[in-house]
């Protein structure tokens, strides 16, 4: 009578034989109201009376306890929560006559837990528009230095064969100094457009499966180790956010196995489950701790 948890006893018809102070404080509904009655004539959470009902009878059904939530809207609006501990009720033959209630206060608890479930949300969120800013990033500046730093460079290595051409058939000091200066901006041309496709590959534009042949072929060249790529379709479609983040994640996967894991053999699944893609990154080599 004196506990601060609600306690109610049911009988094996679901009717309440006995409820505490507590729990015409806690719910609102006067004892008189809600005792020798079935959840589903006095109820007030927002979980079904039939369901409640239902986890009862599988409590005196199984003998096993339950834990179960129910949750009502206050006096002032705000969400109620208890954790109600079901356990059946057994008489001097062991035969089960009802089930035992208490419910435990959560409510602080569970905005708690709303609270930080809000905050994790915001938390991706943030992180996803920054992963999103900083993918624009490098596509704007991929994009500006292989159509301004590019073309100055094709137009020096032009200018540069045509002077070795105009005035170098006679000088071969001219001609040898052109030839390194041609050589040289060849060399520039090849960085600049290395730095490009490390900040956008441009193969990503023709699609996620492309852009992951792509990355195999590159990461073959580069440990000389085999690599496998298996997809369940050639005509994978994902917009441009999805496509970049497999890709990247592909792309990270391959440089730590090239650094670190001294494999002989990679292999990467992309394949379709129930609507969902599952991407697999696998590799023969050596763990970590």
């Amino acid at each position: 009578e004196n506990s601060p948890e609600m306690i109610v006893r049911y009988d094996r018809n679901c009717r309440r034989i006995y409820i505490n102070p507590a729990y015409a404080r806690q719910t609102g509904i006067p004892i008189e109201h809600a005792w020798n009655k079935t959840p589903d004539e006095v109820w007030k959470p927002l979980m079904l009376p039939a369901e409640y009902m239902a986890r009862l009878k599988h409590v005196m059904e199984t003998g096993a306890p339950e834990h179960i939530l129910l949750e009502w809207h206050g006096l002032d609006g705000g969400l109620v929560s208890h954790l109600m501990h079901a356990v059946a009720e057994y008489d001097e033959q062991e035969n089960v006559v009802g089930v035992l209630v208490i419910g435990h206060n959560i409510t602080e608890l569970k905005e708690t837990e709303r609270q930080l479930e809000e905050s994790q949300s915001l938390l991706r969120q943030l992180a996803a528009s920054s992963e999103i800013a900083r993918e624009d990033e490098r596509k704007e500046l991929a994009r500006e230095i292989h159509d301004e730093l590019g073309q100055y460079l094709m137009a020096l290595r032009m200018n540069v064969t045509a002077v070795g051409l105009k005035f170098g058939e006679n000088n071969p000091v001219l001609q040898e100094k052109t030839g390194q200066l041609t050589a040289l901006v060849d060399s520039t041309i090849q960085v600049v457009r290395n730095v490009v496709v490390s900040l956008r590959p441009n193969v990503l534009d023709m699609g996620i499966v492309p852009a992951l042949e792509w990355l195999v072929d590159e990461h073959q060249k580069r440990t000389e180790t085999p690599c496998e790529l298996q997809v369940c379709d050639e005509d994978i479609y994902l917009d441009d956010k999805h496509a970049t983040a497999v890709f990247r994640i592909v792309q990270e996967s391959l440089t730590n196995i090239g650094r670190h894991a001294e494999a002989s053999k990679v292999d990467i699944v992309l394949e379709q489950r129930d609507g969902q893609f599952v991407l697999q990154v696998r590799d023969n080599g050596q763990g970590f701790d």
